[in-house]
């Protein structure tokens, strides 16, 4: 046994506390994995900034008068719109990277903590990434001219519109904070290691102290916390780390599956297969307009993703959305219609929006399908054959009519999960419409839409699965999702 070895886990609880404490950004961060997270690389106190009326696009504010000012100040009113400029082209960021004794196991990017809405642009006005309270790390281009100026357009809108709590009516005097800007070095094996000890603790908690896999998973994460407090974090420490933790989740050996498999070998478990979903209410808690942003927002997340994880795969409805960023970010456009090219952005629903099913009459759910189909095939040469209405609430019977009319196959939704009265009886089955037509149709097991790849998320819908015995694979839905934002990194290294 090595010196780090742990002692046998006298009391479960104790050790579940310390893994939380381990992980905690608010108790001992000066001494836990947190602190070893980032390194400050270079603050920005002020920035120059352009305060706007509505919702300009880039090209109508790139050439505007900015003006500095103090990052600490409060932004508003609610829906308006700031614009800010950060010059890297004078700082020297590998000095700076010497300066802080980081190799290449580290990536500079930059920091925007804010508790509203935000999108990175480059010079050009490319759509980059968002930033949100779920998404605050932005890893710098490599290329050095790409990211030598950056844009940051930030609304004065949460995920949720702008009320005191979830879905509220908006506050139209509330005001905004930006928290945190700066240049940071993200430790990416200690972000890693962060995630698989949380993970751990996840697990651990969910199965409990009667659990064989739960506690020896639990022994092994502190195994792993022994060898760093004793050792130090360094990046040895760290990489051994790691390896020990990572031991709890076997590798996937089956070469045919994609990374968007989370479990396989189905003779024995429930097969999940997992995709990136972002689902946007076209209109809820905030305007049309917003909705536009928040499409950009999300999907330039989500192409980000694909350059780095090739196997990744995400699903898009909504015709309407597409057709609203097409002119507003062409480049982002060209960039999806590339994706979808390729196979890992892939357009679904086959309808204009993700409509309700109970008042419109059947001329109107006809259009829908003739408006959807028709986007689709223009845009990206080809038609949906899976009908999507993940939080739609009604299903008319003549659905599957339309639907095989309009060449659609398959049907995913899930609302009929939340009844409150009766347990609808499949995951899997295939729903006969009036006049006969089928649809293969399907809801995911863990009852929602916006998974985080929790490993309770997975356990919960191996049991909750309803066809035990007469099928094996279900689908998982993961993402942020009704406001937008879809997956975040760290859901990437849950799915990795």
């Amino acid at each position: 046994m090595s010196e780090i070895t742990a002692p046998p886990i006298k009391n479960w609880n104790i050790s579940l506390e310390r893994l939380e404490k381990f992980l905690s950004d608010t108790f001992f961060t000066k001494y836990n994995l947190t602190s070893q997270l980032f390194r400050e690389v270079h603050k920005f106190e002020r920035l120059p900034h352009l305060k706007v009326e509505k919702r300009p696009l880039f090209l109508s504010v790139r050439g505007e008068k900015f003006e500095d000012v103090e990052m600490k100040c409060d932004f508003g009113p609610t829906w308006a719109t700031y614009w800010f400029k950060i010059d890297l082209g004078s700082l020297n960021l590998e000095s700076l990277k010497a300066s802080l004794d980081v190799d290449d196991s580290f990536t500079v990017g930059l920091v925007w903590k804010c508790d509203c809405e935000a999108l990175v642009y480059d010079s050009e006005g490319v759509p980059l990434q968002s930033f949100s309270e779920e998404r605050t790390f932005f890893p710098l281009p490599l290329e050095q001219t790409q990211c030598k100026l950056l844009f940051v357009e930030m609304a004065c809108n949460g995920m949720f519109g702008a009320g005191q709590h979830c879905i509220d009516p908006p506050d139209l005097q509330k005001t905004f904070k930006v928290s945190e800007c700066k240049l940071a070095a993200k430790n990416e094996v200690a972000f890693q290691l962060y995630h698989v000890i949380n993970m751990i603790h996840n697990a651990a908690k969910k199965l409990g102290k009667d659990s064989v896999s739960g506690t020896n998973a639990l022994y092994i994460a502190n195994h792993a916390v022994n060898l760093l407090l004793k050792r130090g974090f360094s990046p040895q420490s760290l990489g051994e780390a790691l390896a020990i933790v990572r031991s709890v989740f076997p590798p996937n050996t089956n070469p045919n599956n994609s990374s968007s498999t989370v479990v396989t070998n189905p003779q024995l478990h429930l097969g999940i297969d997992a995709f990136g979903h972002c689902h946007i209410d076209t209109a809820w808690l905030w305007p049309y307009d917003e909705t536009k942003r928040k499409c950009a927002r999300s999907w330039s997340n989500q192409i980000a993703f694909m350059h780095e994880h090739k196997n990744y795969k995400f699903v898009c409805s909504q015709a309407q959305q597409l057709k609203w960023v097409e002119p507003d970010y062409p480049k982002l456009f060209e960039k999806i219609r590339h994706s979808v090219k390729e196979g890992q952005f892939i357009p679904v629903g086959g309808c204009w929006v993700e409509m309700d099913e109970n008042l419109p009459s059947c001329d109107a759910l006809c259009h829908q399908f003739l408006y959807g189909q028709r986007y689709f095939k223009d845009k990206f040469g080809q038609y949906s054959d899976i009908f999507w209405l993940p939080d739609t609430f009604g299903y008319s019977t003549v659905l599957p009519q339309i639907a095989n009319l309009s060449g659609i196959k398959y049907f995913l939704t899930q609302k009929l999960s939340w009844n409150l009265v009766n347990t609808f009886p499949h995951n899997s089955f295939i729903w006969e419409g009036l006049d006969g037509s089928q649809l293969l149709t399907h809801f995911p097991p863990n009852d929602n839409y916006c998974a985080r790849l929790n490993p309770d998320e997975l356990m919960f819908a191996e049991k909750n699965f309803k066809d035990k015995g007469r099928a094996d694979e279900a689908m998982m839905l993961f993402g942020f999702g009704d406001g937008g934002g879809g997956p975040s990194e760290e859901m990437m290294v849950r799915l990795r």
